[in-house]
């Protein structure tokens, strides 16, 4: 039900097409679990037609559990450096695609070290796996992309900020699958490596990756980076 793997595959005269690992970026602020003061984070673009009932249920959660730190809005209305800070400050963050593939919040999120709800379904080498990765709520995979069955969204939820220690779990497997398979560099060793299959010559390449990606490429050997080494 991935329209945009579907689509790639739909015609057999066109070359392969392949997912790609997401490029994540890593530039944002890391706080310890024990020290996040937000509670949920749900905030979302107005894009899609079923983000304010989701945004709705998360007002109800805060209206029942007052202790709960709950930051929500819609329209963006952080500047893009609080808007991280805010993620890194986050226990849990609500993550919504709709008909979509992903966005880039579900990155975010991850990156910054949040448990993620999200009805993200996407299919990419080292998949992000729901119920380990991340916490999966029902997509809507209607036409008019307005049939989301907001109240199992809603009990997830609740479940979720029942169980505290489920979610730092989740955030931490999250967290490792995509500072593991997800950077930059694990881009550019798949297309490298998918080149290499097609008999592509990547000499004219060498120059803009590092050498040792490319050596790993040509031994057929795809060695991942250790996180030390890295930006």
């Amino acid at each position: 039900d991935d329209p945009y793997w579907d689509a790639g595959k739909s015609d057999p005269a066109l070359p392969p097409t392949y997912p790609l690992p997401f490029a994540s970026m890593w530039d944002l602020p890391w706080v310890l679990w024990e020290e996040r003061d937000i509670d949920v984070f749900c905030v979302f673009g107005m894009t899609q037609v079923m983000r304010p009932k989701i945004r709705g249920r998360v007002l109800k959660l805060a209206e029942k559990h007052p202790q709960l730190k709950v930051v929500t809005a819609i329209g963006h209305k952080y500047p893009h450096k609080e808007y991280l800070g805010l993620l890194g400050r986050s226990r849990i963050v609500v993550d919504h695609q709709c008909r979509g593939a992903d966005t880039v919040r579900t990155w975010e999120a991850l990156a910054a070290g949040a448990c993620v709800l999200s009805d993200v379904a996407i299919r990419q080498p080292a998949p992000l796996e729901p119920g380990k990765h991340y916490i999966q709520y029902p997509r809507d995979t209607s036409k008019a992309g307005n049939k989301q069955n907001v109240g199992r969204f809603a009990e997830i939820l609740e479940a979720t900020v029942a169980n505290w220690q489920y979610a730092q779990w989740i955030a931490r497997q999250g967290w490792d699958q995509v500072r593991g398979f997800h950077k930059t560099t694990d881009r550019a060793r798949f297309v490298l490596s998918k080149a290499a299959a097609h008999g592509i010559d990547l000499g004219d390449v060498s120059q803009l990756v590092p050498p040792d990606v490319v050596q790993a490429v040509r031994s057929d050997e795809l060695v991942r980076l250790s996180t030390s080494s890295e930006d």
